[in-house]
């Protein structure tokens, strides 16, 4: 879990540099009368806004999950799978962010409708801004049919999914054969 924060914690960061930037005009937006361009910049909102809840909301399901594993409900359940939701889980602030997120995107599709700004909000719109845990079953490879307990399960489980991520590390630090010009 905490490998996976890692990457998204980096771009969380360069995101949050854009949102102060973008923030910083945010007092003169009613002065902006070229409709092209309030277009542009309430989308630009909207899609910053959005991308940072789902970004923190990710960051903070896999905290929570790191640091209070959550129990099955179903004995057969063995992984866990966080997708994408409506239901913002990750505290009040995260719900306003996201409700300013919808704001923002709401009035480019009103108020400029039939427009490229429009389609692009209405697809933003389209994605979920939240995150939940779905418990699944995995199959233990070699293993279907068997009758094993839960800890020979995760440990088969966790040597799986080692191997394979073995396997990602050597194929990256292969060396890259450019093409011929």
């Amino acid at each position: 879990l905490r490998e996976s924060q890692k990457p998204v914690a980096e771009a969380n960061y360069k995101l949050q540099r854009i949102h102060q930037i973008i923030t910083g005009g945010e007092k003169d937006r009613p002065k902006i009368s070229d409709a092209r361009w309030a277009a542009s910049y309430d989308l630009a909102m909207g899609r910053v806004l959005a991308l940072g809840v789902r970004m923190e909301g990710y960051q903070r399901m896999l905290g929570n999950m790191s640091a209070s594993p959550r129990s099955f409900t179903d004995p057969k359940s063995n992984m866990w799978n966080l997708v994408a939701s409506d239901d913002i889980d990750t505290g009040p602030q995260m719900r306003k962010a996201a409700e300013l997120a919808r704001e923002y995107l709401k009035r480019v599709i009103d108020e400029h409708p039939n427009t490229p700004w429009a389609i692009m909000a209405a697809r933003e719109l389209s994605q979920p801004l939240g995150w939940s845990w779905k418990e699944s079953r995995r199959a233990v490879p070699g293993m279907e049919g068997r009758d094993l307990s839960r800890e020979e399960e995760a440990r088969l489980l966790l040597a799986d999914d080692e191997r394979v991520e073995t396997q990602r590390q050597r194929e990256r630090s292969k060396p890259r054969q450019l093409p011929k010009l």
